[in-house]
């Protein structure tokens, strides 16, 4: 799959560069035509004969180049004159480094050493998206971390459709939380909040996208397999979700410099015989899970979110709570639940957009981002709290309670570039706590 990859990226570089080489052979080619007239190696009406040919090919040449346009914004981009075709590459890569120092009732309980310290590489995808004559769109996205291929969204669909919005087709990521539904790229913390370890995130089905008001009320609602990062099942006990997703922005001033979100998604996991299960460690992809309630058997399950967040300038609140109803194959029913609050402050003044199309939060932008000419600027500056809980004990399932308190700064170089520092206080109830220190180098194109 990477040697693929490689080869079509290969190729793609190869087309640009033809285009890119088209105006400087053609100077080439009327060098070589005065060469061969000087030398008397052609006769003056051939001269002009092959020279009309090599204008009339210069001006097919630059037509057809000027059918599209070739630019860098936030990704390799193509794009026709008039829009209808557009073509974007891009990816990221997350590599993280943490230091963990558990406590010695959490040493014992999970085979812990006192310290213990590494990075690995986070995230690293690469994708593919586009647009095709104009309203059919199309994204391939895949993580090579871990040495492993996972598929992450794979999907075809169509826009501005009247009532639907847009309709996606393929792998993408179920209706569910506004922390689940902003990219890991954009995130305030290294991790998302305690609500992840609840939500479905990506499977394969079907989504549309009805947007009112100026995308001021959006509505998602899919179906989908449960295929996660394989985007493939089938057999007898598939197991199906149904998935849909509420909000409104009933404030919005300046362009999201100020405004209110407000949330509510709901799912329901068709299972028959089939188990569930969750766990959790701190906030962060290193260490063991310390809380975790087992396969637990099922015959469905429900997942309620609600989420508010609220932006006044460089100042931003958000807050989840997350609840997870399952229907116990034997026994009574079992239900286990999540919430966080969180703030952050823009300490150069810029502010956390918001994209109201999709319904999350996008990219903050450096006002004079880093760049290392004369006229470089210092980037943004961010620093946030976040204080999450996870509660995974519910009658006969006793899988823990973990709480966490984290504090965070980032620093956005420039669009493409941000640092991030994370210090975590975790704690395992009723065994012990973990501190974790952990930091992140990120670039996203």
């Amino acid at each position: 799959m990477l040697n693929r990859s490689l080869v079509f990226l290969g190729v793609l570089g190869a087309m640009l560069a033809t285009a890119s080489f088209a105006q400087a052979e053609q100077g080439v080619t009327a060098e070589i035509l005065e060469i061969l007239r000087e030398t008397g190696k052609v006769s003056e009406s051939k001269y002009e004969e092959l020279k009309e040919k090599a204008a009339a090919e210069e001006k097919t040449l630059q037509k057809a180049s000027s059918n599209y346009k070739v630019y860098w914004k936030s990704g390799l981009r193509l794009e026709a004159p008039d829009g209808a075709f557009k073509l974007k590459i891009g990816g990221r890569v997350q590599n993280d480094w943490a230091i963990l120092q558990p406590s010695g009732a959490i040493q014992s309980a999970f085979d812990e050493g006192s310290t213990e310290s590494g990075g690995k590489i986070r995230r690293a995808r690469l994708y593919v998206s586009g647009t095709l004559f104009e309203n059919f769109v199309f994204k391939a996205q895949y993580d090579f971390a871990g040495a492993k291929v996972g598929i992450k969204d794979l999907y075809m669909g169509a826009k501005n459709l009247p009532f639907f919005g847009s309709v996606l087709i393929g792998h993408m990521k179920e209706p569910s939380s506004l922390d689940q539904l902003t990219s890991s790229n954009n995130v305030t913390f290294m991790e998302r909040g305690a609500g992840a370890t609840l939500d479905a995130a990506r499977n394969t089905g079907i989504t549309m996208y009805p947007r009112f008001f100026d995308s001021r009320l959006g509505w998602d609602l899919g179906a989908y397999i449960n295929s996660d990062s394989t985007a493939n099942l089938f057999d007898f006990n598939t197991g199906y979700n149904i998935a849909t997703r509420i909000y409104g922005l009933p404030w919005w001033e300046e362009e999201g410099r100020k405004m209110f979100y407000a949330g509510v998604a709901a799912t329901r996991q068709f299972r028959n015989d089939d188990t569930v299960s969750y766990s959790g460690r701190p906030n962060t992809s290193f260490g063991p899970r310390l809380i975790s309630t087992g396969d637990v058997a099922t015959n469905g399950n429900n997942l309620i979110n609600v989420s508010l967040a609220n932006v006044i300038g460089p100042f931003t609140g958000q807050a989840e709570y997350t609840h997870s109803f399952v229907d116990a194959a034997t026994g009574p029913d079992l239900d286990f639940y999540s919430w966080f609050v969180e703030a952050s402050w823009i300490l150069t003044g810029e502010h956390r957009p918001f994209n109201r199309s999709k319904g999350a939060f996008s990219a903050i932008k450096p006002n004079s981002p880093v760049t290392l000419s004369e006229n470089s600027g210092w980037g943004a500056f961010q620093v946030a709290a976040r204080y999450s809980r996870l509660d995974l004990n519910s009658g006969s399932v006793q899988g823990g309670e973990l709480s966490d308190t984290t504090l965070g700064i980032n620093w956005y170089l420039n669009p493409a570039l941000r640092w991030s520092f994370n210090y975590v206080y975790s704690e395992r109830e009723p065994i012990g706590s973990e501190n974790v220190w952990q930091t992140r180098f990120q670039v996203v194109f």
